[in-house]
């Protein structure tokens, strides 16, 4: 059989034998995406207090899924849902659609509200100077995904889009966490097992995200979790425990620090919640669990695991000399970053306060980031690590800094302690605890990674969002 080359329906060069298959795929998809999004919108539309769900059910479960090599899947369906509230505002006038706004709140959520705006009106305006500044019209996606969070506070703000039972709501994030985990579980099992190929690679393609961006819901979601897990209900008890188990697998499957160490220390926490003899018959799970991956999955090197307590000893003993380590790489890229970040930043007051605009910081950052891998990174390769030579690849705290300027950073800083604020107050014990714990870990993904782009990021702390929410779910078992 003689085999030809010829364009497929999304550009690249493929044999003609898998022409069919790639545009039935891409079509398929595509029509999957449409069918979601119209269903999102009448149900909204006739159920518009599944609102919130729908934002979190978005965010959490899409969270990793790319179209086209871009991450919007999520964005897509939290348009939906978006356009389902506004039709249902705007068209249904016999419903008392009333605000919360005018309900009594305390003098800190108030300041939260108007820190927030503040903050996403920064961002749309760093966003639209980084189009006029790369001269990229393609750039102006951000303005509209920063405009999305001032709708969502806006629509999730009226009283008909309130979701009232908080234990449905926690049952439901934990429903769409472990929906998450299952599918990079499935993912990954297709990929390594089925079809012979490195998750790593598979990335690649263009509709998962994963590698070191993989697992970031769970560091949100993990007290819903176990707040399920300690239900009265043993079902739900059971569903907490099977989520738990499964978001421990996968975490060492992504090899992700970031939410091994989230998972290992939040439920360190919960320990007198939970129970000693609970705890010990899931690490049992856990390590037959292991075992059974390390079968199907050889290629996970379990030695990486003392990475964790040797990066951590290394941080607090070592006072973070970089030159000191040259064999291996450990964090030592992402502390350079940050560095390279202050001292771009040092050259020029007003960009110190107002950065160079959103997107662009890859291109201002690359020469300085360029000398610092030569000089103290040898041993790396530079165009792997950093994607390209011209617009560098950077993580979340660089990004902020040179991107949007100290401003930008205090803004993002001051929002999270308004939120571990609101927190403090409407929470209480171990529950408060476990929260205040979420957000930290929340707070540290952005030096492991730029999480600009992940919806969740923002609608956790945003006044109404899913951290504020959680701390109103006082679960009973707890004192």
């Amino acid at each position: 059989m003689t085999l030809s080359t010829t364009v497929p329906c999304d550009g690249r060069i493929l044999n003609e034998t898998h022409l069919d298959r790639t545009c039935i795929m891409f079509y398929g998809y595509v029509l999957f995406l449409l069918a979601v999004g119209l269903i999102i919108i009448y149900e909204i539309f006739k159920k518009p207090y599944l609102f919130w769900p729908c934002v979190f059910a978005s965010t959490i479960s899409a969270a990793d899924l790319m179209f086209l090599q871009y991450g919007f899947v999520d964005e897509f369906f939290v348009a939906c849902a978006i356009v389902g509230a506004m039709l249902f505002l705007m068209l249904d006038k016999s419903s008392t659609v009333t605000s919360r706004r005018k309900e009594k709140r305390k003098l800190h959520h108030e300041i939260h509200l108007l820190l927030f705006l503040a903050m996403i009106s920064y961002m749309i305006f760093q966003a639209s100077r980084g189009i006029l500044v790369l001269e990229s019209f393609q750039k102006f996606h951000w303005v509209i995904y920063y405009g999305m969070f001032g709708i969502i506070l806006f629509v999730g703000s009226k009283r008909v889009c309130t979701y009232a039972d908080g234990r449905k709501l926690v049952l439901s994030i934990t429903i769409f966490s472990l929906f998450y985990v299952s599918q990079y579980l499935v993912i990954t099992f297709i990929t390594e097992v089925i079809y012979g190929m490195s998750r790593w690679d598979a990335q690649l393609q263009g509709n998962w995200i994963g590698g070191s961006y993989a697992m970031f819901p769970l560091v949100v979601t993990l007290p819903a979790i176990i707040y399920v897990l300690i239900d009265k209900s043993r079902v739900r008890s059971i569903l907490g425990w099977i989520t738990l188990v499964a978001a421990f697998s996968a975490a060492v499957i992504s090899e992700s620090r970031a939410t091994m160490i989230p998972l290992f220390f939040v439920s360190l926490i919960a320990l007198p919640v939970i129970g000693l003899r609970k705890i010990a018959f899931s690490t049992v799970i856990v390590s037959l669990i292991l075992i059974f991956q390390l079968v199907f999955f050889g290629g996970i090197d379990f030695s990486k695991s003392t990475r964790i307590v040797e990066d951590l000893t290394q941080t607090i003993t070592s006072n973070l000399s970089v030159k000191d380590d040259i064999g291996r790489k450990k964090d030592l890229d992402r502390i350079g970053h940050l560095m390279v970040a202050f001292k771009v930043l040092h050259n020029d007051f007003s960009h110190a306060l107002f950065g160079y605009g959103l997107r662009v910081q890859g291109y201002v950052m690359a020469p300085y980031i360029i000398e610092y891998y030569h000089e103290y990174l040898p041993h790396l390769d530079v165009i792997k690590e950093l994607g390209s030579l011209d617009d560098v690849a950077t993580f979340g705290f660089s990004a902020i800094l040179v991107g949007t300027g100290y401003i930008g950073m205090i803004l993002i800083l001051l929002n999270f302690v308004l939120t571990g604020y609101g927190i403090f107050v409407q929470s209480k014990g171990y529950h408060r605890t476990i929260l205040l714990s979420s957000l930290a870990f929340l707070l540290l993904r952005l030096f492991a990674n730029n999480h600009l782009s992940t919806m969740l990021l923002f609608v956790a702390i945003m006044p109404y969002g899913l951290l504020h929410q959680l701390s109103q779910c006082q679960p009973m078992t707890f004192k």
